[in-house]
């Protein structure tokens, strides 16, 4: 195993707090065996590799906005967080429509 390689995988799973190798599968989309066998040492495809630092990526933007969310919970009032609940709300039935 690569130190990169060792260096994505231990990042991953400081991330996720250590998840069960069904769990990495289900979110990464790679096979369980082949998760298995990565962490047993088996070298990772660039893609492989790819498909983990975009999974690290969508983990940090969710763990930001929850960030977000939460000092807005704690610092706004109900009238303003009332608010940003029906842009959101709107938001999403304009990209249901338009399509993204």
């Amino acid at each position: 195993m690569t130190q990169l390689q060792n260096e994505v995988l231990s990042e991953y799973v400081k991330m996720l707090g250590n998840p069960p190798l069904r769990v990495i599968s289900e979110n990464t989309g790679i096979n369980m065996s082949r998760i298995f066998r990565l962490y047993n040492g088996s070298e990772m495809s660039l893609k492989e590799y790819q498909v983990f630092k975009n999974e690290m990526m969508r983990i940090k933007e969710i763990s930001s906005l929850d960030d977000l969310i939460e000092r807005c919970l704690y610092k706004l009032s109900k009238d303003k967080l009332s608010k940003i609940v029906v842009d959101l709300e709107r938001s999403l039935v304009v990209s249901s429509v338009v399509g993204g």
